[in-house]
């Protein structure tokens, strides 16, 4: 009797570990929505890949604050955020900035494929470029250089 009381308490106790695990996990960032548009040297920036990754404050524990957002620029250049799935937007704060080709053109691209475009690796894999996001609507525009 006394084991099958102790195997009821320990049941209790796990259960609540898990549902106070889940319910905290579930806990969404604050978003603020994010649209923009993104010139190369002036001129429109098509089927480039946007995204935005939260940085956590001096002192944060990593990747604490929230997931990265993304999105693909249209023929004149104009992108929306996405955070996850369907929900628009990107979490509230600072954010590195990564922004690489979309497209491609051979075989995976077909014969009409976009011409893949240079970006600088200061924009992509050592990107410098950060922006601050906050609650509301947010217009970022992103000039990349390449000459």
């Amino acid at each position: 009797m006394l084991g099958l009381q102790r195997f009821k308490s320990s049941m209790v106790f796990a259960l609540s570990a898990l549902a106070f695990g889940c319910s905290e996990s579930m806990v969404e960032p604050e978003l603020g929505t994010v649209t923009g548009t993104v010139t190369i040297d002036g001129q429109p920036g098509a089927n480039l890949m946007i995204q935005f990754e939260p940085q956590a404050a001096v002192g944060g524990k990593g990747n604490e604050v929230g997931a990265g957002s993304t999105a693909t620029t249209d023929a004149g250049g104009a992108y929306e955020l996405s955070y996850k799935g369907d929900t628009k937007g990107a979490v509230v704060g600072s954010h590195l900035i990564r922004i690489t080709s979309a497209a491609g053109g051979g075989p995976a691209g077909g014969e009409t494929g976009a011409v893949q475009v240079a970006i600088p690796p200061m924009y992509n894999s050592a990107s410098t470029l950060r922006k601050d996001v906050t609650k509301g609507e947010n217009k970022i525009d992103i000039d990349i250089k390449t000459k």
